[in-house]
């Protein structure tokens, strides 16, 4: 038994020194979530701007475990629910700025049953199309290379969203540089539908 020690020691110091295996979560963090998903916030970032250092760029993750196989509709921001970013600047425990985010949803195509949808220059009814689709008629429109304007008519679903900040107790809505509508980039759905996604992406 006493010749066995160093090797049992030498053993467990070998595991100790193995690199242990990071295993993602295997639940929600709240049971409620699993009903309520799209107000699970799984995480937020809170990082000094890459593009300007005077500002603080945050990041708030919604709506966890989605994957291409949630498609072809993907899973939306709540209208019902209000998103918040509470700031405490001094450590206090107290919210001295609060950024509040609503979304807005609209049905452009009620008649299609995805939410985006779209190719190339757009689709016309073949020659032998049976009525009452008249050949020639588009039936799919061009791919989606814009949140607004032309190149958006394949969107479906789009959301448009305000942010309003709370500072001291007086409401400011925020708006972009441009004064234009905010709305929220689409889920990206294969390079068929969305041929340049980064430059889509910017757009929002």
């Amino acid at each position: 038994m006493i010749a066995k020690k160093p090797i049992l020691s030498m053993l467990l110091a070998a595991t100790l020194a193995l690199p242990q295996l990071s295993l993602a979560a295997s639940h929600r963090e709240a049971p409620i979530t699993a009903l309520d998903h799209k107000a699970d916030i799984t995480d937020i970032y809170a990082f000094v701007s890459y593009d300007d250092a005077s500002k603080v760029t945050f990041i708030l993750n919604v709506d966890p475990l989605l994957e291409p196989g949630n498609g072809p509709n993907y899973f939306p921001f709540d209208d019902k629910i209000l998103y918040a970013i509470h700031v405490d600047n001094n450590n206090d425990a107290l919210d001295h700025v609060v950024f509040e985010v609503r979304f807005q949803t609209e049905i452009r195509l009620p008649n299609v049953f995805t939410g985006f949808v779209g190719a190339g220059a757009g689709i016309n009814a073949p020659a032998n199309s049976p009525a009452p689709v008249a050949p020639g008629t588009p039936v799919i429109p061009p791919a989606i290379t814009a949140l607004d304007g032309p190149g958006s008519q394949g969107l479906s679903l789009r959301q448009h969203y305000t942010i309003t900040m709370v500072k001291n107790g007086v409401r400011t809505e925020l708006t972009s540089p441009s004064g234009s509508t905010l709305f929220a980039v689409p889920s990206n759905v294969g390079p068929r539908t969305m041929p340049n996604y980064p430059a889509l992406a910017s757009q929002g």
